[in-house]
């Protein structure tokens, strides 16, 4: 048995789509019809990696076709070839967008929701893109826990993510905090974002070596 008992998820550490800075378009919406039109390439930090998974999902969502992935050993590789001009967009960690903000153009978030320190750059969906992914880290207990265990430790996790401390910390670094009321809302979280990962692993055309 390897299911797990979900308790927590504290933290999203979602991205922005980002393009070099003299890349015509200044929305989202503006960036899509370029695409259509134009052969652009993105950088991402792996096949398979969340970086190249965001970006081949939003093509699907987009009908956009030649948007072609170069991939780089790491984001931070990948944030100096956008900045130098050598790549077109990215999809950037927030924090990197953040610190780097005046050399790109951020033009959308893949999350949920905007961030405090990015409050200006609406979401996908809040530009007519119904597409949000990212990736995330919880706690988990071993599956044979006792549930009065999991309460308990669930409460507290509820505490310390309620602190203006922790959030404050985790915008600091350029992370979200989120939160469930119930273990349960967790786990139904975890299902649908599952599902969510599956469709990018299909969207992307990614096969794992065998």
């Amino acid at each position: 048995e390897t299911r797990r008992i979900d308790l927590d998820r504290l933290r999203t550490v979602d991205m922005a789509l980002s393009t070099r800075a003299d890349l015509p378009p200044d929305n989202l919406n503006d960036l899509i019809a370029y695409a259509k039109t134009h052969k652009l390439n993105y950088a991402h930090w792996g096949a398979g990696a969340l970086g190249h998974l965001v970006v081949e999902s939003f093509k699907a969502k987009t009908g956009i076709t030649d948007l072609q992935g170069i991939p780089y050993n790491g984001s931070g590789p990948g944030i100096q070839a956008l900045i130098g001009g050598q790549v077109d967009v990215m999809p950037v960690p927030l924090n990197l967008a953040i610190t780097h903000r005046k050399s790109l153009k951020v033009l959308a978030n893949f999350g949920t929701k905007r961030f405090e320190r990015l409050a200006d750059v609406p979401t996908m969906r809040e530009q007519g893109v119904d597409f949000a992914l990212g990736s995330w880290l919880g706690v988990f207990a071993p599956p044979k826990a006792h549930q009065d265990a999991v309460d308990t430790l669930h409460a507290a996790l509820l505490d310390i993510t309620g602190t203006p401390a922790y959030q404050q910390r985790l915008t600091e670094s350029g992370m979200n905090a989120h939160r469930f009321e119930t273990p349960t809302a967790y786990a139904a979280f975890i299902r649908a974002n599952y599902a969510d990962m599956q469709a990018a692993v299909k969207a992307s055309g990614y096969q794992p070596a065998a």
